[in-house]
């Protein structure tokens, strides 16, 4: 397993993986309708191309197949705002995201940065889950609207990034479900 910087390359990829991952994780919590086609045509606009420094997007990469991804956007925000963590259906619950959450902290730590946030669905709970065993603090629900759908979104700030930098990170199966050796390459 490899955690990387993306590459135009691997836009193809990552839409693949991004709408397979709301399909998953959002089943049940935004209408079925929308997961259809015109999530697949949100996202395709949203991967015309990566974010431009100082934003960065991660891969998670495993035998040169996408399992994850993680975008960054640091431009005109107050602190590090992470705008997508997804991981492949099949890879969930493995570790992949915890991996590439380590290796942000990581790099956001090397940019000078001491915290960063995101904002989840309420209903996610399993994401909720996640980012709390990661040492994220969760602020007041808000009134939010994505891709046009009201939707109730949930802050969460990690005000102490070398302790999430430090946590020892299980590394995402294989395709066959055997545990590599994890490396960081950021």
């Amino acid at each position: 397993m490899i955690i990387r910087d993306a590459r135009p390359s691997d836009l193809p990829a990552l839409l693949e993986l991004q709408i397979a991952s709301w399909r998953s994780a959002y089943a049940g919590i935004l209408p079925e309708a929308y997961l259809g086609s015109p999530v697949a045509r949100d996202l395709t606009r949203k991967w015309q191309a990566l974010p431009e420094e100082p934003d960065f997007t991660l891969v998670a990469v495993e035998d040169d197949r996408p399992l994850g991804l993680l975008v960054m956007r640091m431009a005109g925000r107050e602190r590090p705002y992470l705008d997508n963590l997804h991981v492949a259906p099949a890879a969930k619950g493995q570790g992949c995201g915890r991996l590439m959450m380590t290796s942000a902290a990581r790099r956001l730590l090397h940019l000078g940065q001491d915290r960063m946030e995101l904002t989840v669905l309420e209903e996610n709970a399993a994401a909720r889950g996640v980012y709390a065993r990661l040492g994220g603090f969760e602020g007041t629900p808000f009134a939010d609207i994505l891709f046009g759908l009201a939707v109730t979104s949930v802050p969460v700030i990690w005000t102490d990034l070398p302790a999430l930098a430090a946590r020892v990170a299980v590394p995402c199966p294989g395709p066959h479900g055997e545990k590599p050796s994890a490396t960081e390459k950021t």
